[in-house]
C-alpha cells in the first residue's frame, strides 16, 4: 500500500507539472475534456482485454458519482490558479489534504492515530510549510484555492475507504471519466457564456473555453493522461488496503517528486528551504514506517 501511494505521488506529480508547464497554451476544461476521454478509452480497453465488462461496474453508482464530484471539485479549485501562482505555492496548498485526513480518520473511520502516525504527519506538514515559503508573499484567496482542494481530495480519500472500499479501481475510473467529461462540458459553456471578466483577469486558466488546439497539447493530454490514469489507480488501491492515517505521511512525498519535476518542466532549482522541506518530508516517511515494520518483524508464536 505504501508503494503504491508513493509511486501514484510520483507519476501524479509528473502530470500536475506538465500542466503548469503548458497551462498558457490551453484551458482548464479542455484539457480535462481531452484527458477524461483518453482517459475513459484506456480504461474501457484495458478491461475488456485483462478483465471483463462487470470490472467497469460500480456497485453503487450513487456513491462512485459523489466520489468524482468530490474529486472533480478538487481538481477545479487546484487547477484554477495555475498560470498565477508558483507551483510550489500550488502543491504546497494541495498537500494539507493528508493533515485533514488524519484529521477526519478518527472520527469518520473509527482508524487509531499512535506516536508514529502523528509524529510522520507533523514532520511533513513542517516540511511542506519550507516548501510553500508563505513568508514570501502575500496571501490571496486565489492562493487558498489549493488548500480547498486539499481538503476536497481528503473527503475523496475518506469517502474510498468508508464508501467505496470494495469497489473495482476500473469502475472508479470509469465513472470519474464520465463525470469529467461533462464537468468539462459545462465548464466550456460557463466560460463562454457566462463567466465575469473580473474573474477572467485572474483566473486566466479556466476563463476560457475551447481554445485552438495544437498537436503538443494533444500529447500533453495523452502523458497526462496516462499519468493521471495510473497514479489514481494506485493511490484509490493503496487507501483501500491500509488506514489512511498511516499512509497519510507518504503522501507527502508528492512534493518532493513535485519539486524534481517542476526542475525539468519549469527550470527552477529547489532552494535551500525545498531541500530542507524534502529532508523533513523524507524523514515522515521513514517515522510512519517503523509502525509496518515493527510488525513485519514480530515473528509468529
Amino acid at each position: 500500500a505504501i508503494l503504491m501511494v508513493i509511486t501514484g505521488g510520483l507519476v501524479l506529480g509528473l502530470q500536475d507539472a506538465l500542466v503548469k508547464a503548458f497551462s498558457t497554451y490551453t484551458s482548464y476544461w479542455q484539457f480535462l475534456a481531452i484527458r477524461s476521454t483518453l482517459s475513459l478509452t484506456l480504461v474501457v480497453s484495458f478491461s475488456l482485454i485483462f478483465f471483463s465488462t462487470k470490472a467497469l461496474i460500480p456497485k453503487s453508482l450513487i456513491l462512485v458519482i459523489i466520489r468524482s464530484l468530490l474529486l472533480g471539485i478538487c481538481m477545479i479549485c487546484f487547477f484554477s490558479g495555475a498560470v498565477t501562482l508558483d507551483f510550489s505555492l500550488m502543491i504546497a496548498g494541495l498537500y494539507t489534504y493528508p493533515l485533514f485526513i488524519t484529521i477526519m480518520a478518527k472520527p469518520l473511520l473509527g482508524e487509531k492515530l499512535n506516536f508514529s502516525r502523528v509524529s510522520g504527519l507533523t514532520l511533513g506538514i513542517l516540511g511542506s510549510f519550507f516548501i510553500l515559503e508563505p513568508w514570501r508573499t502575500e496571501i490571496s484567496y486565489v492562493q487558498l484555492l489549493p488548500i480547498c482542494a486539499g481538503f476536497f481530495y481528503a473527503c475523496n480519500i475518506i469517502f474510498i475507504k468508508r464508501f467505496c472500499a470494495k469497489e473495482s479501481p476500473m469502475a472508479l475510473e470509469t465513472i470519474r471519466a464520465i463525470i469529467f467529461i461533462l464537468i468539462s462540458v459545462l465548464g466550456i459553456i460557463y466560460a463562454e457564456n457566462i463567466l465575469s471578466a473580473s474573474i477572467k483577469s485572474e483566473l486566466h486558466f479556466i476563463s476560457e473555453g475551447w481554445p485552438d488546439i495544437t498537436h503538443l497539447i494533444m500529447l500533453i493530454c495523452i502523458v497526462a493522461s496516462i499519468s493521471s490514469l495510473l497514479g489514481n489507480i494506485l493511490i484509490i488501491k493503496g487507501y483501500q488496503k491500509a488506514d489512511g492515517s498511516l499512509l497519510a505521511p507518504f503522501d507527502f512525498l508528492y512534493l518532493v517528486f513535485a519539486v524534481l519535476w517542476g526542475r525539468i518542466f519549469l527550470g527552477a532549482w529547489p532552494s535551500f528551504f525545498d531541500f530542507l522541506g524534502i529532508i523533513l518530508i523524507i524523514l515522515a516517511g521513514i517515522i510512519s514506517s517503523l509502525e509496518v515494520f515493527k510488525f513485519r518483524t514480530i515473528e509468529p508464536q
